[in-house]
């Protein structure tokens, strides 16, 4: 429940929070040694620091996970958290290419464990993956041969996975100098795009429409993907950016109502700490006056004592025949 509760704020662009439920979850894996979720957790939370580009954090909690990894006895849980792995080394080979022969080694040991256990779900994923880090290292020869199996799991696919699919065939055909075969399939990147319609998508499709178009030596249609992706990407740009600002003003005036908070809680504090004061000044007030009304009666006393002890002197002294 906690890491459900962490993906949802991971998906709401809440990472503190998802951090938390994280962390919580670990907890509550830690009392009952529970291997399986511990795994996934960490690579969440490793994931978190993936996107916020801290790669040093993000290690540390990927090393957690792959120790974890080891003692996981479920298959399914097992590829889903080699699957996850893979993932977090694919991010990291985006900016390093040091990072590309594990999200191989992992990519692979998750593809084995599904050809024995059946479990299919994220094979095409993890196909693109291997694809990805083989373009990575310009084997366009093993690219495609890894692009060709992962159409195997097309029952497993989403829409908008199935037009990665066509894209990473269409990358890995204009690698291989196949230009014919590139803009093929790239045809059929246009046919899903115009499904989804997706401004993302548009903006991938047209870049290539330029690339591949520039490299097949037709000008013209190159000319208006590249007019085409320019638009889009100016388009998308602009979003971002009032997204980015609306995100920032968002950012300040929480600032500010938790600053406002805090100032009122501080007058609140400062207003009880003097009521506090108050009644310890009024307590000891009544204290100080009830030691004096003591003490003054403890002096009266006494004088009436004295008064006493006096008066029985003379009445004694009367008695006394000597005395006259």
């Amino acid at each position: 429940v906690l890491c459900g509760l962490g993906l949802n704020e991971y998906r709401r662009n809440n990472n503190n929070k998802a951090f938390e439920y994280y962390l919580s979850a670990i907890d509550k894996y830690n009392q009952v040694m529970s291997s399986d979720g511990k795994a996934l957790a960490y690579c969440r939370i490793s994931a978190l620091f993936t996107n916020e580009k801290q790669n040093k954090d993000a290690l540390g909690y990927l090393y957690k996970a792959i120790a974890e990894l080891k003692k996981i006895k479920d298959a399914g849980i097992k590829i889903q958290t080699l699957s996850a792995i893979t993932g977090i080394y694919q991010q990291l080979a985006a900016k390093s290419n040091v990072y590309i022969d594990s999200t191989l080694s992992y990519a692979k040991q998750a593809l084995d464990l599904m050809s024995q256990f059946g479990y299919f779900a994220r094979g095409n994923q993890l196909c693109l993956s291997v694809t990805k880090a083989y373009r990575s290292k310009h084997d366009s020869i093993n690219a495609l041969l890894y692009c060709q199996k992962a159409t195997k799991f097309r029952n497993y696919l989403l829409p908008n996975e199935i037009l990665i699919n066509y894209i990473e065939f269409s990358d890995c055909y204009a690698m291989l100098g196949n230009n014919k075969m590139a803009l093929l399939y790239l045809d059929s990147v246009k046919t899903v795009v115009q499904n989804l319609n997706d401004p993302y998508y548009w903006m991938v499709f047209y870049e290539r429409q330029y690339n591949y178009n520039k490299s097949a030596g037709n000008i013209k249609v190159a000319l208006e993907g590249f007019e085409k992706f320019k638009s889009v990407q100016d388009s998308l740009y602009n979003i971002e950016k009032n997204s980015a600002l609306n995100e920032l003003e968002q950012k300040y005036n929480k600032a500010e109502n938790e600053r406002k908070i805090e100032d009122l809680n501080k007058k609140n504090e400062i207003a009880s700490l003097n009521v506090k004061f108050l009644i310890v000044g009024i307590l000891a007030t009544i204290l100080i006056i009830i030691v004096i009304v003591f003490f003054y009666r403890q002096s009266v006393l006494k004088n009436k004592f004295k008064v006493l002890e006096t008066e029985q002197r003379l009445n004694r002294a009367r008695m006394d025949p000597h005395f006259f």
